[in-house]
C-alpha cells in the first residue's frame, strides 16, 4: 500500500533495489494506461479494483490442428548420460504435502523470514510491498506487457538470446546451458533469468499438453519410485521420462526450483543436493485454482532469491520442510483430480 492507502505494485527492477530507483515517467510504458504498477511523479496513478479481482487463470482449449496423443519428449542423449554416475542423477522422489502453500506464503512480505526475503536483499533495507492478490494481477499483467515489448527479440531456444532487462521469465538458448550443446540437450520451455549472468540461473517452467501428459500421468509419477523413495533411473514409463526430464532441465541450467503445467494440472518443483539427489514435488493443483498465480509469484521470488542465499536451506528448512515429505501422493489434496 502506498503512503494514501492504495495498493501498488514496484517495477521488476525493484526487486533488488531500493525505492529511490524507480522508473521517471519518461521510461513509463505509456501505451499500457491501466498497467498496475506505481506511477512516476507526472502521471495519473493507475485504477485497479484489487478487491474484486478474479485471479482464477482462463480454460484453455483444444486446437483442431495439435501434436498427437502420442507426442512424448523424448530424453535427450545428455540427460541419459546423467545416469552414468551417482553424483548427477535422480536418486530419491518425494512429494511436499506443505510446498504449494509455502510458496504461496512466499508471495506475502509479511510472511517471508527477513533472511530469505527478496525485499531485503542484497541491501537490507525494505521498501513497501503490496498484498499477495495485487502481484498475483500484475503476473497476468506482465505477460502481455513482456510480449508486447520483447517479443521482436526473443528467439529459439537454440539460439542467441537477447533480453534488456532482469529478472525476467523467457525463453533458454545455448549459450545459457551448462555445456553449450544447440542439439536436444536438455531445454525447459522457460527460464528465470534473475541478472545478465550465463550460469546459475533462477527457475524453470516446462509445459506439456493434457492430451499427451494426462491427469492420469501425473498421478502415477511416483510409479517408478520404491516405498523408500528411491527412482528407478532406467525406467522406461511415461511418467520416469517426465521426471528424467525435469530433472535434467535443472541440472543443465543450473536452478533449484521449477513449474510445469498440462494446461489442466499445475505442479511445483525444487531439487536438493543434500545428501541424495533429491526431487520434491508440490501435490498438483486445478489450472483454475484461484492460488495459483500467488503460488508462481511465489516461486519467481524464491527463484530469485534462491541465487542470494543457500538455495538447500531455502528448500529444505522453509520451502519443502522434509517433515512435510511422503513417497508418493496424500489420499485427498485440495485441487487435485
Amino acid at each position: 500500500m502506498d503512503g494514501q492507502g492504495q495498493p501498488v505494485l514496484y517495477l521488476p527492477n525493484l526487486l533488488l533495489y531500493v525505492s529511490d530507483n524507480a522508473l521517471n515517467a519518461q521510461d513509463f510504458p505509456l501505451d499500457i494506461p491501466d498497467f498496475p504498477f506505481v506511477r512516476p511523479p507526472g502521471l495519473l496513478p493507475s485504477q485497479v479494483d484489487v478487491p474484486n479481482l478474479d485471479l482464477s487463470l482462463r480454460p484453455l482449449h483444444e486446437s483442431i490442428f495439435h501434436t498427437t496423443t502420442s507426442a512424448f519428449t523424448k530424453t535427450a542423449t545428455a540427460i541419459h548420460a546423467l545416469g552414468a554416475t551417482d553424483q548427477n542423477r535422480l536418486e530419491i522422489v518425494r512429494a511436499c504435502t506443505s510446498f504449494w502453500q509455502n510458496m504461496v506464503d512466499y508471495a506475502s512480505p509479511n510472511i517471508i523470514p527477513d533472511h530469505l526475503n527478496t525485499w531485503t536483499l542484497p541491501l537490507q533495507r525494505r521498501i513497501p510491498l503490496p498484498l499477495p492478490v495485487v502481484q498475483a494481477q500484475a503476473v497476468r499483467a506482465l505477460a502481455s506487457w513482456y510480449l508486447l515489448h520483447f517479443n521482436d527479440d526473443q528467439n529459439t531456444r537454440y539460439m542467441t538470446l537477447q533480453h534488456h532487462g532482469f529478472p525476467q521469465w523467457g525463453r533458454p538458448c545455448s549459450k545459457l546451458h551448462l555445456t553449450k550443446r544447440k542439439d536436444n540437450a536438455g531445454y525447459p520451455d522457460f527460464l528465470l533469468r534473475s541478472t545478465d549472468s550465463r550460469t546459475n540461473h533462477a527457475a524453470i517452467g516446462e509445459v506439456k499438453t493434457w492430451w499427451t501428459y494426462s491427469d492420469r500421468l501425473f498421478q502415477g509419477l511416483f510409479r517408478d519410485v520404491n516405498p523408500a523413495g528411491r527412482f528407478e533411473w532406467g525406467a522406461t514409463s511415461n511418467a520416469s521420462k517426465f521426471l528424467r526430464q525435469i530433472w535434467g532441465e535443472l541440472h543443465f541450467f543450473q536452478c533449484k526450483l521449477g513449474f510445469t503445467t498440462n494446461g489442466h494440472q499445475v505442479m511445483l518443483f525444487a531439487k536438493s543436493n543434500s545428501g541424495q539427489n533429491t526431487l520434491i514435488l508440490s501435490t498438483p493443483r486445478e489450472w483454475n485454482d484461484p492460488t495459483v498465480l500467488q503460488a508462481l509469484a511465489g516461486l519467481t521470488f524464491a527463484g530469485i532469491d534462491s541465487r542470494c542465499v543457500d538455495p538447500e536451506v531455502l528448500i529444505n528448512q522453509y520451502l519443502c520442510p522434509e517433515a512435510d515429505r511422503q513417497v508418493g501422493w496424500p489420499l485427498a489434496v485440495p485441487g487435485q483430480v
